[in-house]
């Protein structure tokens, strides 16, 4: 399956480039964006139909925000590389001022994902599915 995906602020062809060459393209990104190298480990996993984009993270949940459905600002800004190199979504979903943490609903996430992916010149994703956990963040971006 060659497609063209949305990781960290940029887009990536699966027909021009290895898996190893966008993981560690992927990683270099989440580590300048983060301004530390080993904090967040990236994984990509090619399936059939479906690329999952994981990140290690170990991010702290409240079990409660998992079970309602939530995820965490920082959770987004690192899938979607916002504020590297000034990035931004050009479909954001609503942000509260500068320093505020929040947690917003996945459904919100993965709108404002797959319309930015598209409108940046990925493939369109038929489906995006999200497993928010303590340990790591995954995407899986399914075509049909």
């Amino acid at each position: 399956m060659k497609k063209k995906i949305f990781i960290v602020s940029k887009i990536y062809d699966t027909e021009r480039m290895t898996d190893e060459d966008i993981r560690i393209a992927v990683q270099a990104d989440i580590d300048k964006l983060i301004k530390r190298e080993g904090v967040v480990e990236f994984e990509i996993i090619r399936q059939a139909k479906e690329i999952d984009l994981v990140f290690y993270r170990g991010l702290e949940y409240p079990d409660n925000k998992l079970q309602q459905g939530l995820m965490a600002d920082a959770d987004g800004y690192l899938a979607c590389g916002i504020g590297l190199d000034g990035f931004r979504l050009p479909k954001m979903w609503g942000e509260l001022p500068f320093g505020c943490s929040y947690f917003f609903e996945q459904a919100v996430f993965k709108e404002s994902y797959k319309e930015s992916a598209v409108e940046l010149g990925a493939s369109l994703i038929k489906d995006l599915e999200l497993e928010v956990g303590k340990e790591a963040l995954v995407l899986k971006l399914k075509w049909g």
